[in-house]
């Protein structure tokens, strides 16, 4: 997987700075940005999750008091 991403950022920085850079300099790159913004990508795709599942749980929920009370939709 990191190798597809290392070719991404040479691409990258082939286009947007006309400069080529090594693989070494391309990985500290991702090692860093890892570093920098994992922590909070990894908590935002659990609040994410989270908010999607409270929703399916109230849909459900929602179902569940109408079969309770005999209603159809």
């Amino acid at each position: 997987m990191a190798n597809g991403k290392i070719r991404q950022i040479l691409h990258f920085y082939q286009e947007n700075f006309n400069e080529d850079i090594g693989l070494i300099k391309a990985e500290t790159l991702l090692d860093y940005f890892i570093e920098l913004i994992g922590d909070d990508i990894y908590n935002q795709a659990l609040d994410d999750a989270s908010d999607h599942f409270k929703k399916q749980l109230g849909e459900i929920q929602l179902y569940y008091y109408d079969l309770y009370r005999g209603e159809r939709r």
